[in-house]
């Protein structure tokens, strides 16, 4: 399991230095990172893209929500792995969807990694603090 908040810097070559905790579990094994909804950036360890894989091959290329998912996440969809020095080259396409400059946040979500820019997080947490209590409320532990 993904957990905790790291904030991070990318560099002019948009390298990220990947969180010690995270880097530990990434380190010579390859995963994909994609666009994530609410304007982040996704990435899936590759057991947990085989179970996307496969639910998107589930979908109806006739169903147009269907296709417009899809096309959402495979599209941005790259095959990585960090390099030798614990770094994610983030893809000039992914940066930006997520709007991420200098100033970045990475976050651990149970199955996947999810990284953002500094101010959009910010921005999802502030929004969602004032919610939360309702939101658990709905949700049965």
């Amino acid at each position: 399991m993904f957990i905790g908040e790291y904030s991070c810097k990318v560099d002019n070559k948009g390298r990220l230095m990947m969180p010690i905790k995270f880097r530990e579990r990434l380190e010579g094994v390859e995963f994909v990172i994609t666009r994530g909804l609410d304007n982040c950036i996704d990435l899936f360890p590759m057991e947990k893209w085989k179970e996307i894989e496969n639910k998107i091959k589930e979908l109806k290329i006739t169903n147009s929500k269907h296709r417009a998912y899809q096309r959402f996440i495979l599209s941005a969809a790259a095959k990585m792995t960090l390099d030798n020095q614990g770094r994610l080259n983030l893809p000039a396409s992914l940066m930006k969807h997520a709007e991420i400059e200098k100033n970045a946040v990475v976050t651990g979500s149970d199955d996947r990694i999810e990284i953002w820019s500094e101010e959009k997080w910010e921005s999802y947490i502030s929004e969602k603090a004032g919610i939360i209590e309702d939101i658990a409320d709905e949700i049965d532990f």
